[in-house]
């Protein structure tokens, strides 16, 4: 496709995708106790708070994740659901793959993962699938290789200057008028992707 693309456009430089992830809401369904408890004390407490169960739990959470689209921007909800999907997409594989099937085909042609856009598919479909999460997947034409290469080790590749801890005072959002496509988006954060 990138191909195909060069010869279409011969001044595109830069090749990326606005990607559903698919499998991530039914597997929050199943893995947000094991999520929650990776939290911080003031990560677990500001999340508490905003569900109105202290310590927080899978139910209330999954509760407050369904109105989605309405969580305002620094809510622990959303930035709960934010690190919860930079986690499915980076860190959980099956047999050594990403087991978003999404994930599975662009990080196995190469790509990385270059950010996650809130309400990026607000469709009933989207929100069904991931809350109306989307990703981006770039891919470096020079990287290929060695993406291929690290997910065969076992590890997703993403964007080197994935950090900031979502819960921290000093998030920073990129903003609508600041993308191109007009979408909310976050960056992952460097306990979801420790360096390596």
């Amino acid at each position: 496709m990138v191909e195909t693309l060069k010869e279409e456009f011969p001044k595109l430089k830069t090749f990326a995708t606005l990607s559903p992830i698919p499998g991530f809401r039914s597997w929050l369904g199943k893995n947000a106790a094991a999520m929650l408890s990776t939290l911080g004390d003031k990560e677990r407490s500001a999340l508490g708070r905003a569900i109105g169960v202290e310590p927080p739990t899978a139910g209330p959470l999954l509760s407050a994740a369904e109105d989605a689209l309405a969580l305002p921007e620094k809510s622990p909800v959303r930035l709960m659901l934010l690190q919860c999907a930079a986690h499915y997409l980076g860190q959980v594989l099956q047999e050594g793959k990403p087991i978003d099937p999404v994930a599975r085909f662009h990080l196995g042609n190469g790509a990385r993962i270059e950010r996650i856009n809130w309400a990026g598919d607000p469709s009933p479909k989207g929100l069904k699938q991931s809350y109306g999460l989307m990703v981006n997947y770039l891919y470096n034409l020079k990287r290929l290789d060695k993406h291929r290469a690290l997910l065969a080790g076992g590890k997703s590749p993403h964007r080197p200057a994935l950090k900031i801890c979502i819960f921290d005072l000093y998030l920073e959002l990129v903003r609508p008028q600041d993308l191109p496509c007009g979408l909310w988006c976050v960056p992952f954060h460097r306990r979801v992707f420790p360096r390596a």
